[in-house]
Order: structure tokens, then sequence, then C-alpha cells
């Protein structure tokens, strides 16, 4: 089944159809032959041959196997329309921008043309296309007899014509692929032209003098790999496997088919070659191809492609793309080629078959959207198993929020279920249970060499295959989420085993979970941490709690006045579903008025005792089953508080989610490791089961008045950026946007930040109690992105930027800090430029040159030379020093980092000289920054990059009066003062900073003696 025809994905699909919009068109070679129903299993079976690695202890090879079965499409017939409407339906999905139609042309006789004519009479049919004249003599190649020519070519000056005059058609159809609006014309071999270059004036001459105008010749690199213009061509195209130096594995091979006579060649040649392409001087158009294996068509003669497979296509793909995108600015030439669409006798084809499925259309979709979105790391999860149950959902939801990152992601499951499909949306999957160990072997070399070195493994079920990743040298964090009472009825003493000696780092949600887990095994301390799990996703419902209430209040039939208690979960013993109608029981007695709602199926036998209890009871019209919902968030909205009945669990994240609504939960002493976190939360816990507690608390809880909870979840984001840090040491990056009344640029600001490569952990708005509708647009767009956000709302205006640094420095939790203006803008590699710098512990600050613009956004400068190099040369080079090597080269003179949006900092170094400066900074109107710069970089490390990242916004200000003028110089001198204190500065600095004080003096008209003060004072 095509996994984007599963009505559960269809969301996630439509998302993904919105970031398939790439910058680089992907283009097909698409055979128009017919693949044809084998008569007898001769047409495919015939001669086919198998190969296996001659050594056994190595795992069988790969990427080759005969016959090619095909998956939905079938064997089809391309006279048939409704095939090529699938055909261009899937590659619609896929993210396939164009087919390159083989065109067979044998001086005025046409073959295999109908497909193409259908095409282009086919207006439905919208997927652009091209055509390549395959002009290649046919002969009986596929059966040995390669002189037996079938038809043969006859190159006229006539034929040129003959041909161009044909193929016009299809250049003037409004679909067809133009480069720099020139129609895109591929030929497959042009050295075979006795004079090519005439041909192509005859062809350019007559284009011109027929209404087409010009056109954009490229030639495949089939056997040739010569500048284009030799052949007074345009372009070339790469053109996989042939015309490569790829290993040949033939003589390490051991045939099954003894009359085998062919070549085995090894395909990992070509992903690996792309790592590192190597430039021409010509226009040169990149091409991938999927594998091959062309015995079906040459039989024991053939050319066998070892090795191949989605994933390392998938990375050819995307560096195929990325080459692209860095080499071509014209959008209409950033173009990649895929050898190919159909071309089942060669096994080089993208459509689905019954070995690989969708795997590499899978794949093709996700190297275009990884393409645009920089991939910043690689990391492997595993799953026990892809059932709909919380442990599993919450590995999904991290591998999508680790893809939205910018993370490459990699799954293993130990077990298959329902959620696979959603799984492999999202990831490299393999399903452990159907796979051989050479196969999960294979696998976990791909995510190797994809450059993955660490692995997250969740539950204690998942402990079976951490010394299989161990061995291989992965570093691994496990998360558990179980009891002892689940560990001991799975049977999974000793999975927990595996975990406490081979992980690097076990997460244990709660303190609970630790201790019962430590009283199991024996866990070195070093290896524990102490993380509650995340919130899964956003409540969409938050801001319609009211609206959304009175809704479902009315479709559930309850009075207006309702008080709900609310559950959602699988309802079993453990979750305590046997307990409810008894809790509902106890607790209308002493509030008639309540109604309890569990969300989520319930095991069979318990709902048909707890309904045949409540019925018993009278209460049966106050307790609502909704069974399964695909999205309970809504329910969030109704509620007034949150009945937690399980006898065990661990941290479930239902309490999250409560909390994250400001919803009270009431559970069981003991019996779950959140019991913190819901006091913590105004929540409250009843005696072990004694339900008349639980209902009186119940009661109390219905009946205070609701408001805000004071401890948030972290998101499931921040959760993972944890996990990082403690197994990599991958910094977490806070960011604080200090804001005063710059509405007009808050969204663009917010984008910028958001568009980062690098992860960013949370983002703390402060708003100086604007006057403009600044706060409007913060919440408005808060509610609208994924990060994490603080907004803190000054009362009264607090007169100084440097105050609100201070202020957000102190509730930044991130390891590192970026104060980001809110005027100011970043490229998106801003952070990734600089944050991979604070390997160096003894960093302090890192920055970037800036680029310079207008209020209306226009970049006016492309940096600040101008400014710096008057101060020093060092400017022009990237640098990494000593920060008192800053001071003495740059800071002593005048303030060379002249905007903090180009600063990252560490936020303990910088909160500490704050704390310092306090008073000192209160004071200061101009050269707050430089203060802090100074005393930051006393003791810690500096590094500069040259790259403009930050655009820092220039309005147009003045200093008018005597006493602004008069506080600006004197600032300035006391930094420079500052600076000769700190540091003994060489009779060249000295200078500089006198010839600063001048050039100052000069501009504003005053003197430094008028203010008694001098450089040395």
């Amino acid at each position: 089944m095509d996994p984007l025809r599963d009505e559960s994905l269809f969301v996630q699909h439509i998302k993904d159809r919105e970031q398939l919009n790439p910058a680089t068109k992907l283009i097909a070679f698409y055979l128009p032959q017919f693949h044809p129903i084998p008569e007898n299993n001769t047409w495919w079976g015939e001669g086919f041959t198998e190969w296996t690695n001659v050594k056994p202890a190595e795992p069988q090879f790969e990427g080759h196997y005969q016959p090619r079965i095909p998956g939905e499409l079938g064997y089809y017939n391309l006279l048939d329309g409704k095939t090529q409407k699938r055909q261009v339906e899937l590659a619609k999905n896929y993210g396939i921008g164009g087919f390159c139609f083989y065109m067979y042309w044998f001086g005025g006789k046409r073959l295999l043309e109908q497909p193409l004519d259908n095409y282009l009479r086919d207006q439905s049919l919208d997927l652009p296309f091209c055509v390549c004249w395959a002009n290649e003599n046919w002969s009986r190649r596929w059966d040995g007899l390669d002189q037996e020519i079938l038809m043969s070519q006859n190159h006229s000056p006539e034929d040129d014509i003959a041909f161009i005059a044909e193929a016009a058609k299809y250049l003037r159809d409004a679909r067809y692929i133009r480069v720099e609006n020139k129609p895109l014309l591929l030929i497959y071999r042009p050295a075979l032209f006795p004079d090519i270059r005439a041909t192509t004036l005859r062809w350019r001459h007559w284009c011109q003098e027929n209404g087409i105008g010009e056109i954009h010749l490229a030639y495949t690199q089939s056997f040739e790999s010569v500048d284009p213009k030799e052949y007074g061509f345009d372009s070339a195209i790469e053109f996989p496997p042939n015309n490569a130096c790829p290993p040949n594995l033939t003589s390490s091979m051991q045939p099954l088919n003894e009359n085998f006579s062919g070549t085995v060649y090894d395909w990992r040649h070509y992903p690996a070659r792309s790592e590192n392409y190597p430039d021409v001087n010509y226009t040169l158009f990149r091409a991938v191809c999927p594998s091959w294996d062309n015995t079906a068509r040459r039989k024991n003669k053939g050319t066998v492609f070892l090795n191949s497979s989605p994933a390392a296509y998938q990375r050819w793909l995307e560096n195929a793309l990325n080459d692209t995108a860095r080499r071509f600015d014209e959008s209409s030439k950033k173009l990649v080629f895929i050898n190919a669409w159909n071309e089942w006798a060669e096994g080089a084809y993208l459509e689905p078959d019954q070995k690989h499925g969708y795997a590499f259309l899978e794949a093709t979709r996700r190297a275009l959207i990884n393409s645009s979105t920089p991939k910043i790391g690689s990391i492997l999860l595993t799953t026990h198993d892809c059932h709909k149950h919380g442990a599993q959902i919450q590995t999904l939801e991290t591998a999508r929020t680790l893809a939205e990152m910018g993370y490459e992601v990699s799954v293993i499951a130990l077990q298959g279920g329902e959620l696979l499909p959603a799984f492999k949306k999202i990831a490299r999957v393999i399903d452990a249970s159907q796979s051989t160990t050479g196969e999960i072997d294979s696998f976990l070399r791909e995510t190797q060499r994809m450059g993955t070195t660490v692995a997250i493994t969740s539950t204690v079920v998942s402990g079976s295959i951490l010394p299989k990743l161990k061995e291989a040298g992965f570093a691994i964090i496990s998360l558990i989420h179980e009891l002892p009472g689940i560990i001991h009825s799975l049977g999974q003493l000793n999975n927990a085993e595996l975990i406490a000696q081979h992980a690097d780092k076990v997460v244990f949600p709660a303190k609970l979970v630790r201790d019962k887990f430590c009283e199991l095994v024996t866990i070195n301390e070093s290896k524990i941490i102490l993380r509650p799990q995340g919130l899964l996703r956003k409540n969409p419902f938050k801001s319609q709690k009211k609206e959304l209430r009175s809704e479902l209040l009315k479709q559930k039939n309850l009075p207006d006045n309702a008080k709900v208690v609310l559950t959602v979960g699988y309802g079993d013993t453990r979750k305590g579903a046997d307990l409810i109608a008894d809790l509902a029981d106890e607790t209308i007695k002493l509030e008639p008025n309540c109604y309890f709602i569990w969300v989520g199926k319930i095991d069979p036998t318990i709902l048909s005792q707890v309904k045949e209890r409540a019925q018993k009871k009278g209460i049966l019209n106050h307790l609502i089953f909704t069974g399964f919902e695909a999205d309970p968030a809504r329910f969030y909205a109704v509620a007034d508080a949150y009945a937690l009945t399980s006898r065990e669990d661990p941290f479930p994240n239902v309490v999250n989610e409560a909390i994250d609504m400001d919803i009270p939960v009431v559970g069981f002493e003991g019996a779950s490791g959140a019991s913190d976190f819901i006091l913590a939360n105004k929540g409250r816990l009843a005696k072990f089961l004694d339900l008349k507690d639980f209902a009186v608390i119940l009661q109390l809880i219905l009946n205070q008045n609701q408001e805000a909870l004071p401890h948030k979840p972290h998101s499931l984001r921040q959760y993972i950026l944890d996990l990082l840090f403690h197994l990599t040491g991958q910094p977490r990056i806070s960011v604080v946007i200090p804001n005063y009344n710059y509405a007009h640029f808050l969204e663009a600001r917010i984008n910028s930040i958001c568009k980062q490569t690098f992860p960013v952990y949370e983002m703390i708005i402060l708003d100086d109690k604007s006057t403009d509708n600044s706060i409007e647009i913060i919440e408005t767009i808060s509610q609208k992105i994924s990060l994490d956000t603080t907004i803190v709302k000054n009362e009264i205006n607090s007169g100084s930027v440097f105050k609100q640094w201070h202020r957000g420095a102190k509730i930044a939790q991130g390891d590192l800090l970026w104060i980001a203006e809110a005027d100011d803008l970043a490229d998106p590699e801003f952070l990734s430029t600089l944050v991979t710098r604070f390997k160096d512990p003894e960093l302090v600050l890192a920055y970037t040159e800036s680029k310079q613009m207008d209020h209306r956004g226009n970049v006016i400068s492309p940096n600040y030379l101008d400014y710096t190099l008057r101060a020093s040369e060092c400017f022009k080079n990237d640098y990494h020093r000593h920060g008192t090597q800053e001071i003495i080269k740059a800071l002593a003179i005048k303030n060379t980092i002249p905007n903090v949006s180009a600063v990252v900092f560490k936020t303990n170094s910088l909160v500490q000289v704050m704390e310092q400066l306090e008073k000192e900074l209160a004071n200061m109107k101009v050269a707050g920054d430089w203060l802090v710069y100074l005393h930051l970089l006393k003791n810690g490390n500096v590094s500069f990059s040259t790259k403009a990242l930050n655009c820092h916004r220039r309005h147009a200000t003045s200093v008018t009066s005597a006493l602004q003028k008069q506080i600006h110089l004197q600032e300035i001198i006391k930094m420079q003062t500052l600076a000769s204190r700190v540091v003994t500065l060489p009779h060249t600095t000295l200078d500089k900073c006198t010839e600063y004080i001048k050039e100052i003096e000069n501009y504003f008209g005053i003197t430094a003696e008028a203010l008694d003060l001098s450089v040395n004072s």
C-alpha cells in the first residue's frame, strides 16, 4: 500500500507536500517502454544471476536481486492512460519535478513514440517534462548479438532538420522544462554525430527561425565527460552508473550460475564520491541512480552493482541537491537528474516493487526535505515495537521533533505495529522482527556512515539491543519508563541489567522510578539522570477553553454547571479503570453535579464490569466513555480536575498535558513518579487505593478557583536537547529578545530565530512596557511557533536596556545565551557557526561580522570594516584568542563589537559579570555593552568569524544636546581607561586611543579637557 494513501497519515503528508517546494528540481529519466507480464516466467527468470559473498563470515550483499517484481503499478502498458496518471501522481507525491522522456528517432522513423505523444496530448498530466534523443543504434545487445543492428542512425544535415522539426512539438508545450527560459533538449551521445558542432548550429538556427527561440542543449555523460562547449552545447548531465570507476568485485564473487561472465561492481562508490564532488569549469548537472542490474536484459553478460540501498541513495541525492544549491544561483539551473523512473530491465527505477515497496520514493522525498533543512547531526532511536501506546508514541514524537530541529533520524523497531508507517514518514526505519542479523548490521553500518554516533533507546524492553549498539560504537542514553511491577510481569529483568551495564546514561523521569529500578539492578551512579519527560505536544485549544467547554458539554448532554473529572489513556487494571465506577459513586455523594469522562479504549471485560456497577449505583449517566480518540487534546478544555487512578505509573504524559492546561491532578500516594510534580502544581495525593479519600480531595479541587499552575512541564524539544547535552555535551541555547516599541520588526526577528539551523532551547521575550502593540504581536506569534517561549512584561519601563539583559540572563536556562535585539535579524547559520567554537571550555563569547541595514531593512553596508579596521587589521580574518589580546588589539581603543545581536555568550560567565556590574550598568547610557565585554574578556577567550551573519538595523538618530555629547565622550574615555587598567597597553594601542578621542572630539565639537578627563587618568 502507498503510505501516502493511508488516511491516518494524510495530514502529515500535506505538511510534507508544503515542504516539497524545493529550490532544486528533480528530473527522472522516463522510458516510454512497456513493462510486460513475463511469459512462463522466462522473460525475467531465464538466465538471471544471484550473488553472495564468498566469505561466510561477511553479511550478504545488498542491492541485488532478480527477478524484479513490481508493486502497485504491476506489469503495465503505457498505452493505458490510467498508468501514466498514476505515475504522475506518484512522482508528484514524492517530489519528482519532471520526467525526461527518451525519444527514439532513426532517420525519420520513430519507435516507442506513442506514450510520449499521449503525454503531450493529455494536458491533465501536469508534471513538467523534457526529451532526450537516445541516438544510438539499436542492436540485439540483450541476447549477446551486439553486432546485429536492428535500427541504425543515419546522420545528415537533412536528418538534423527533420529531427528538430519533429521535436519542436514537445519544445513548444507549456509544460516543457526550460533553463533560463530556453527549452532543455538532451542528446544521449553527441560524439556519435559526424559533425556535432554543425548539427548544433542547424538546430539553433531552425529554432530561431521557427518561433521557438534559443534552446539549451545538454548531453549525458554516459561515455564522454568533455566540456560541453566542445560540442557546441550549453551543459552536461552526469549519467550514473556509466562513465565512472567503481571498485570491481567480480573476482571476489562466487556466482550461483556457472555460465555468468558479466561484471560486478560496488555501488557504494557513488554515494561516497558525492561526499566531496570534484568541481568542473562548465555547467554540469548532477545525477543519481537508485540501483543497477541489467541481467534481465543481458543475462549472463550483465553488469551488476551490489550494495545499493534506499538510505545510501538518499544520502547521495542529498549531497547532489546540496552541491547543486551551492553552485547555482539561477533557479532554473538547479536541476538534479535521476536514472531512472522506470528502467526495470536494468534494475534502475523508483517505482514501487515488492522488495523495497516505496522505500526509494520515500528516500527521494526525505532527501528533498532534508536538503532544504540543513542537517546538524544524526541520531539513532530504538523502539521496542510500534503499537499505539505511551512510550512508543513518545519515541515517534521524539523522531518527529528531532527531524523538525534538523537532525537526520534512523529508527530500529524491535517489533512492528500500526505506527510503523508513521515512523517511516519521518526516518529511516528497519523492522528488526522482519530482518536478518545481516540486514540489521548493514542498517547500523549505513547509519554510522551517515555520521551517527548517538543512540537513544526507550523502555527496558529495548535493553536487548544495547550490546549490539555498544559493540558498534554508539554512545547510548536509555530512557526508563517502567516500575518493577511491569518489569517483572514482562520478564524484563535481564534487559534491565543490560541497560545498567551498557548504557552511557540512564534517564529516569522521577526519584521513585530511579529508586525502584536500583532495587532491581546495580547501576553506576554517574550514569543516572533525573529528568521528567517533556510535554509531547502543545494543546492547540489552550486559548479556546471557554468556547470548547460549552460545545463539549452540549455535545455530551451535560449541564452548563457540570463539574468534570477527566482521565485519558488505555483503561486496564494498572491504570485503575476498574476503580472508576466506585470512585465516581463516592465523589457524586459529595458533589452531585460531578461527571467523569474517560477518553481512550478500555479493556472490554473491565468496561462491562464498570458499566454494570455504575448501573446498579444509579450513576451510569455520570460516566462517559469516549473510546479511542485520535486526538484527545480537546477534552482537556472541558475538565475541572484530572483523576490519575493508576496503581503504578512512572510519569504519564497525561499529567504533563493536564498541568499544561492548568488542570490540577489527583493521584494515589506512592503510585507515580509524577507525585512531586503533581503536588508542586496544586494537585493532591490520596491514600493508596482509598477511594473515599480520593473523592474528598476531588471535591476540594472541583470547588476551588481555577488559576494558572506555577510549574509548567518542559517541552519535548527541551527534553531531547537536555538528553543530548547530558550524552554529548551539545550546548543548549537561550535567546533573549529585549523589546521596546519594536512591534513592526518582531515577526521578522522571531522568524530569523526560528529558522536557525542549530536548535534553540528557549526564547525569552522581555517587553519593557511598550506603548505600541508589541505584546499583542508577541502573544500571537508565540502560539504559532514550536519554540518554548517565555514572555516577561515589565509593569514599569526600566529605562535601561542593560537591566533587561541582566534580567534575561538570570532567567535563561541554556548553557549559551544570545541577546537578539528585537529590531535586528540573523542568517540561519548564525548559531551553528558560533556554537561549535564553544568546544573550548575557556571561551566566554563568540561573535560574527555584521551587515548594516537601514530602518526599512535595506543593506547599507556588507560589514563594519570601515569602523573596526581603524582599530586593528585583525578583523580581516577569523581568529580565536585570549580576551586580553582582544582588549590590547581592539577593545581598548573603541567598541569593536558594534552590535550585541552578533554575540553568543557563555551564560554563567555573563550572569556573573552582570551581577558585579549591576549598579555601574544602571548609570551607563552608551557604553554598557563595551563595559560588559571588557570585564568578560579579562579571564576568558574570544572567537570571531568574518562571516556577516548578523544584520544590525541602524536607525536615523543623532546626538544633539551638549549634555548627550559630553556623556558619550565621557563613557568612551572611561572604557579606554578601564582597558588600560585591565592589561598593560603598548604605545601603539595608546596612540590609537588618543586618535579615536580626537576623532570623537572633532565630530562632537568638544574636548576631553573640558570634561576634566584624559585617556590615562
